[in-house]
């Protein structure tokens, strides 16, 4: 099997929580029998076998430059690299996978194709709309009390998904899940 990496999307330290963290998180249920391969100078790469998990240790919107360390660090292919991040364009409990497309206004995607192009896999998980609240203020704010019992679900099905497809090629057709 090729090297396979998932890249969980995140800001660093004080931005644990938050809404725009979801697919870090999501990553780091999938961590169970992985050993720290590399410190790398914009990421931390966790390995199993043939099976890799990245964590940028860089903001959110600079996320290419950890992508193409993984790439040219550990020899995995672009094509080869799920993204895990969160999207408010999606209500939360949808869980959207596409393999390849545009960044739909999410900096950190919007980071890794220009370092690297759009043909990657992303899943993306819905974190509900910001309303009249600012963009980036909503991203970055933390969850309200009465939503994280439902984060928790969408995170583990989210992180079930990805353990699913991981044992085989990313594939090829685009499907959603309400969770």
């Amino acid at each position: 099997m090729e090297k396979r990496a998932v890249f969980g999307l995140g800001n660093p330290g004080r931005f644990d929580g938050t809404r725009h963290n979801i697919g870090k998180e999501t990553a780091e249920l999938l961590l169970s029998g992985f050993k720290k391969k590399l410190r790398g100078k914009f990421c931390d790469i966790y390995a199993r076998d043939e099976k890799i998990i990245v964590f940028s240790r860089i903001f959110m919107n600079d996320s290419g430059a950890a992508f193409a360390e993984v790439c040219k660090s550990v020899g995995v292919n672009a094509e080869n690299i799920l993204v895990i991040c969160d999207d408010f364009n999606l209500p939360l409990g949808r869980i959207r996978y596409r393999r390849t497309g545009s960044d739909g206004g999410h900096n950190g995607l919007k980071s890794i194709i220009e370092a690297c192009g759009p043909n990657f896999p992303r899943i993306r998980i819905g974190i509900d709309a910001p309303g009249k609240t600012n963009p980036s203020d909503y991203v970055l704010g933390f969850w309200e009390e009465e939503k994280i019992d439902k984060v928790e679900v969408v995170k583990r099905k989210a992180a079930e998904i990805v353990g699913k497809l991981w044992n085989s090629a990313w594939p090829k057709e685009n499907f959603t899940v309400d969770v």
